[in-house]
């Protein structure tokens, strides 16, 4: 990779420290976007689904970490196997995540295990 800097001003002008101040930045990136992470359940469990004939079904069985909900497990599944893993790509207009994404749609306890459970997930084909 090849960078290449330009000097668009001349002499005496202002230099390349001026025209990006890390003050102005921050502002800019605190308006602009909100830090956080959006849970996985928000957007891949849905218990409400009902699979389609045209579903690829799939049940894993799933130990948590104590303390994580098991709808957020199961969620967490859903996404990293299907388009958690996407990167997001503003003019891609090609694809479609609501139809893409796996659905995490019901969860039942494993016979005899009390730390594990099946979570059940649709993927569209």
């Amino acid at each position: 990779m090849i960078w290449l800097f330009c000097n668009l001003f001349p002499r005496g002008g202002p230099g390349f420290g001026d025209l990006f101040k890390p003050q102005e930045e921050l502002q800019m990136a605190t308006k602009n976007y909100q830090a956080g992470v959006k849970e996985y359940r928000e957007t891949y469990w849905m218990p409400e689904y009902t699979p389609k004939d045209t579903d690829l079904l799939a049940c894993f069985k799933i130990t948590a970490q104590p303390g994580v909900p098991r709808e957020e497990a199961a969620a967490a599944v859903a996404a990293e196997s299907s388009t958690g893993t996407w990167t997001t790509v503003w003019t891609d207009l090609l694809t479609d995540l609501d139809y893409y994404k796996g659905r995490a749609y019901a969860i039942e306890d494993v016979p005899g295990d009390d730390e594990s459970y099946y979570a059940f997930v649709a993927y569209p084909i």
